[in-house]
C-alpha cells in the first residue's frame, strides 16, 4: 500500500538502465555515463517522494487523516509538523511509509483500494505531464529515440510503478511487508476488520510520540486505549509491554505478554512479542528468568534473524550465559562506533554488554573503547537500561579482575542514584 521498495529496485534493476544506455542510446550527445547514472539514482529517490505523497494526497481526498509520513530509513534528518500531521525525512532515502489516524468506515474496502494505488496514480500523472509538456512521444520511449533526461525520468517511474504492482513481500527494517500489488490481490479476501487492523498503526502514532519523548506513563495510557479499540491486534499489546519495560515495570510486562503468546502464533509480529518477553526476563536477573530469556530470544531469532532489536537481545542473553564469542558477533551487527549513541538506532545497552563481554575476555582495550563511546549518555539511561547497567557493574566489581573499574575510570559513570 504505502511502503516503497526503492532500495530493492535500485540494487536489482539499476543494471537495466546501464544496459539500455550503453547498448541502445546514441552517445554522440553530451550525456555522459557518469551523469546518466547519477541522474538515474536521483530520479529514483525523487520517485520516493512522488509515490508517498501520492498515497498521502489520495488518502486526504478519501477522508483519511495523515498522522505521520516518513521518507527513508535510518537516522532522522528533518522533521516538521503541519497541523496534526508529522513529516519526517531520514538519511537512508530507500523507502517510505504513511501512517493514518482517523479512518473512515463507510465504503472502507473501496477507499482502501484507491489508497493502495494512490502512489502509482501520482507517478502516472507525473509521467503523463512530462510526456505532454516536454514533448516526449510513446514511440520515442519504445525506440529510445531522441534520448534525454526526461526519457530517463519516465523510464525510472515506469520501472518502479511496475515493481510496486508485482505481488510479493519485501523486507523493510526487518519486517516482511506486501507491495501495493499484493495488497490489491488480497483485498477481496479480507474482512473489514483486517483492513482496520492494517490502518491502525496510525492511531498508535500519538502514543508513539509520547514514547519517543520518553513520557512513558502517558504512552502506556494511550497504548492501552488502543488495546481496547483493537482487541484482536497484537501491535498495541506489544507497545504497552514496551512502555512498561521502559518504566521498569518488568513483571507487569511479563504477565501481560505471557497471556498473549498462545493467541498470536501465526501473527507476523510475533517475534516482537517474543523479543520483549526475552528482554523483560533477562533484566529480571535470576537463574530461572535467564532460562526464559534464552527460550524467547531464541524463538524471536528463529522468526526474524535480521531485526536489530532481536539481534541485540539475543546477544545479551548469550553473554549472560557465558557464550561470549557468539554474543560479541551478534552485537557487532547492531552497534556502530561511528554513529552517536541513541535509543533508536545505536542504543546504549549494546555498548554496555559489549564492554562486559570484552571485560570477561580480559580485553580491556576494547572494553574501554565501549565505555568511552557510551560516555555521558550513561547519565540519561532509561530504567530498563539502568537495571542492566547496574547489574553489570555489580558483577564486574564482584569479579574484581584487573581492577577493571579503576582502569577505565567508570565508577563515576556507574554509581548514579
Amino acid at each position: 500500500m504505502n511502503i516503497s521498495i526503492y532500495k530493492v529496485i535500485l540494487n536489482s534493476f539499476l543494471f537495466l538502465g546501464i544496459f539500455f544506455y550503453l547498448l541502445l542510446v546514441d552517445h554522440s550527445g553530451s550525456v555522459s555515463t557518469f551523469f546518466f547514472l547519477l541522474t538515474f539514482i536521483l530520479f529514483l529517490y525523487l520517485n520516493v517522494y512522488i509515490h508517498e505523497f501520492g498515497h498521502a494526497i489520495t488518502g486526504s481526498l478519501l477522508g483519511f487523516q495523515i498522522k505521520r509520513l516518513i521518507i527513508g530509513v535510518g537516522r532522522e534528518l528533518i522533521r516538521f509538523r503541519t497541523g496534526q500531521s508529522v513529516f519526517i525525512i531520514n538519511w537512508g532515502l530507500s523507502g517510505g511509509v504513511t501512517h493514518w489516524g482517523k479512518v473512515p468506515k463507510k465504503q472502507l474496502r473501496l477507499r482502501f483500494a484507491l489508497l493502495s494505488i494512490g502512489g502509482i496514480l501520482a507517478q502516472t500523472v507525473v509521467v503523463l505531464c512530462c510526456m505532454i509538456f516536454l514533448n516526449v512521444s510513446i514511440w520515442d520511449l519504445v525506440t529510445f529515440s531522441n534520448f534525454s533526461y526526461s526519457h530517463l525520468f519516465i523510464y525510472s517511474n515506469v520501472l518502479l510503478m511496475g515493481a510496486n504492482l508485482l505481488p510479493w513481500k519485501f523486507d523493510y527494517m526487518g519486517i516482511k511487508l506486501p507491495t501495493d500489488g499484493l495488497q490489491l490481490l488480497q483485498l477481496p479476501f479480507w474482512k473489514e476488520q483486517d483492513i482496520q487492523n492494517i490502518l491502525s498503526a496510525g492511531k498508535i502514532m500519538e502514543a508513539y510520540e509520547q514514547y519517543e519523548a520518553k513520557n512513558y506513563p502517558e504512552a502506556e495510557r494511550l497504548f492501552r486505549e488502543c488495546m481496547i479499540v483493537y482487541r484482536e491486534t497484537i501491535l498495541p499489546k506489544i507497545n504497552v509491554a514496551a512502555a512498561l519495560i521502559k518504566q521498569g515495570k518488568v513483571q507487569d510486562c511479563i504477565e501481560l505478554l505471557e497471556r498473549q503468546v498462545d493467541s498470536y502464533q501465526k501473527d507476523p509480529l510475533l517475534f516482537f512479542l517474543y523479543n520483549n518477553l526475552a528482554w523483560a526476563y533477562l533484566i529480571s536477573y535470576s537463574v530461572n528468568s535467564l532460562q526464559m530469556a534464552d527460550k524467547y530470544s531464541s524463538q524471536a531469532y528463529l522468526l526474524n534473524s535480521r531485526h536489530r532489536n532481536v539481534l541485540g537481545t539475543r546477544a545479551c542473553v548469550l553473554i549472560e550465559q557465558g557464550n561470549i564469542d557468539d554474543g560479541i558477533i551478534l552485537l557487532k551487527k547492531v552497534v556502530n562506533f561511528g554513529a552517536p549513541v541513541d535509543d533508536k538506532l545505536n542504543d546504549p545497552v549494546g555498548f554496555i554488554y559489549l564492554a562486559y563481554a570484552y571485560y570477561l575476555q580480559e580485553n580491556h582495550d576494547e572494553a574501554r573503547r565501549c565505555i568511552e563511546k557510551l560516555g555521558k549518555y550513561s547519565q540519561a539511561l532509561d530504567p530498563d537500561f539502568m537495571i542492566a547497567y547496574k547489574h553489570i557493574v555489580q558483577k564486574t566489581n564482584l569479579f574484581g579482575r584487573s581492577s577493571f573499574a579503576g582502569e577505565l575510570n567508570i565508577a563515576p559513570l556507574l554509581y548514579m542514584e
